[in-house]
Order: structure tokens, then sequence, then C-alpha cells
């Protein structure tokens, strides 16, 4: 006897499947792929490691992998209702979407709802343009899962995409209810309010984004154009000095810069920030104008003219640069007032 116990191949293939799984937890995602595949020839009937194996496929957008693997395990397990779920998500991905509509609605017809599946098939209803059967699923989720925040935001999604921005604002609060702690969530409510002109109501939820993911730009250069639009100009300037910093090769944080420095009374600060702007971007039209605007303040025509005849030798077609330069004719007194971005 040699001693050697042979554990059953269902047994091994799912011990290969439950370290796979640790190993994606700690981020090691191709010796995860090695033995999912190790255990797929152990035993080519388990849906399991096929269902991993295409999940990872998926995420890491190897959507055709993906969709083979699905395929592959199908063969050995027709009936399994992951793999299933798993290639119609998969068809999805690749914009076959017909197909993966057929996958959806069979399962649905076969009593297989969960939340993934209900998920899935209102993405791909949105995604081909039936946003009325998109959000009849969503809702349906919504119903079945009341305590999960996702088909209320995928509602909230198709509702403004209907242009239904009263409606998928409610949604927004209730997803952000059940998730309050979503930097997500919350800059989507923020930007559904601002959309109607509610920027109070959305400036607390900016803020909360921000506190939540304050290395994002994007969130502070938003929440600066509400202070803006708010005429709060000193609100915004930390925002955008903060953006400018995390974005420095960014043209229009420099220029959006430049023009609150402007509305605050610093000329220095705003020249400095309209001429990194065009520093990036020497076509950017609305940042000479804007520095033109500053050097008519100081007053200095000159500089602003000079400026103004620089920049049409590089664009004379420019109707904006001509309108401008005949406007510094008159000095000072010609300027009108200067724009907020």
């Amino acid at each position: 006897m040699s001693g050697r116990i042979d554990l059953p191949v269902e047994l091994m293939s799912k011990l290969h499947v439950d370290d796979a799984v640790a190993l994606l937890r700690a981020g090691n995602h191709m010796a995860a792929i090695a033995l999912l595949e190790r255990a797929i020839k152990i035993d080519p009937a388990s849906p399991a490691p096929y269902c991993q194996l295409a999940a990872i496929f998926l995420a890491l957008q190897g959507n055709d992998s993906a969709a083979a693997i699905a395929q592959a395990g199908l063969a050995n397990a027709p009936g399994d209702t992951s793999l299933r779920l798993m290639l119609a998500q998969a068809l999805t991905s690749l914009g076959r979407l017909g197909e993966a509509l057929v996958h959806y609605e069979s399962l649905l017809l076969e009593g297989a709802y969960s939340e993934p599946l209900l998920l899935a098939m209102a993405r791909a209803f949105a995604a081909s343009g039936d946003l009325d059967s998109a959000i009849a699923v969503y809702r349906t989720a919504a119903a079945l899962y009341p305590k999960l925040w996702s088909p209320y935001l995928g509602l909230a999604g198709c509702l403004s995409d209907q242009q239904r921005p009263f409606e998928a604002i409610r949604y927004y609060q209730k997803a952000v209810a059940i998730y309050p702690t979503s930097a997500l969530l919350r800059t989507e409510l923020a930007f559904a309010l601002a959309s109607v002109g509610r920027y109070q109501a959305a400036i607390p939820h900016f803020h909360k984004a921000i506190l939540l993911d304050p290395e994002n730009a994007e969130l502070r250069r938003a929440a600066a154009t509400i202070y803006q639009a708010l005429g709060q100009h000193a609100q915004a300037l930390p925002h955008l000095e903060h953006a400018s910093r995390l974005m420095p090769l960014d043209s229009a944080v420099a220029s959006a810069l430049g023009c609150t420095y402007r509305q605050l009374g610093d000329i220095d600060g705003a020249l400095r920030s309209f001429r990194r702007a065009l520093e990036i971007n020497p076509g950017d039209e609305q940042a000479t104008v804007q520095m033109a605007e500053c050097y008519l303040a100081i007053p200095n025509v000159r500089a602003a003219r000079d400026l103004l005849r620089a920049a049409l030798e590089a664009n004379p077609s420019s109707l904006l640069l001509k309108q401008k330069l005949a406007l510094t004719a008159g000095g000072p007194a010609s300027k009108p007032p200067f724009p907020t971005p």
C-alpha cells in the first residue's frame, strides 16, 4: 500500500475553487485563473469553476473569453442557472443585446428570480434603448429587494435619460438613504439636484461626497461650479485650488480658477491661472479672452491687445478673438462684464 488517499474529483475541484476565491480576494487574479483552469480539468462537469473563471474575465473586460468559458460550462452542465446568467452578462458586455435578452427572459420564465439577474436584464434593456422595459425590471427588483440600493440607482438613471429629473431625484434619495456612505450615490444625487436648479440642496451632498472621496478632482470642480452659480466665489476657490493640484495639466480647471480669482478681485492670481491654462492649451480662446479682460481691468490695454493679436496670428479665423480685439480699441471703458464659467 502506498498510503496515498485519492479524494473524490468533486471535492478536489471544490477545494481548488475555494483557494481561487481566496486568491481573488487577495488580488492575485493570475494565480486564481490557474487554479480554476486546474479545477475544470479535474471535474469538467462542475459548473462552479466555469462561473468563477467567467466572472474574472468579465471583471477584466475579457468579454469574449467570459462568453466562451460560460458556453463551455453549459456544454457540460446545460441547465445551470448561474452559467446561463454569466453567458447573458458576457453577451450584454459584447453588445449582443438581443441574444442576451433571450437568455434573461428564459431564466425569468423558469422562475429563476435573483437580484443579479434582474439588474443585468434591466441594464441590457437600457443599453438597447428600451428604457421603459428597463424601468419596469428595475421596479420589480426594487419591489423584491427593497433594502438594496442598486435598483433605485438604475431607476434614477433611466428616468434621468427620459428627462424626468424630479422622479429621478426621488430614487437617488432612496438609494442614498440605504447607502449613505457611497460617494457615487451622493454625487449622482447632487448632480440631479443641480440639474433642476436646486443648488442649495445639492451642496451638502457634494460636501459629503468630497469627504468620502477627497482626492476626486471632478467632484471638487462640480462643487465649485455650484458655488459660482450661487455667486459664492470665495467658497468655490478652495475646491478649485485643490482640483488644480490634483489635475495640474487640465486647462479648464486652471481657467476656472482664473475666473474665480478675477471675481474675487485678485488680478495677479487670475493672470497667473490664465497664463497656466494657455501654457497647457495655447489654443484656448476663452482663457485668452479672459486673460485680456484681466489686463484691461488693471488697466493695461497694450498687454491685452498684444495677447489678442498673438492669438489671432495663430488662429486668424476666430471671430471671438477679432471681436474682443476690436472692443479693446476703446480701452477699459469698452469692457463687457466678465463671464463666470
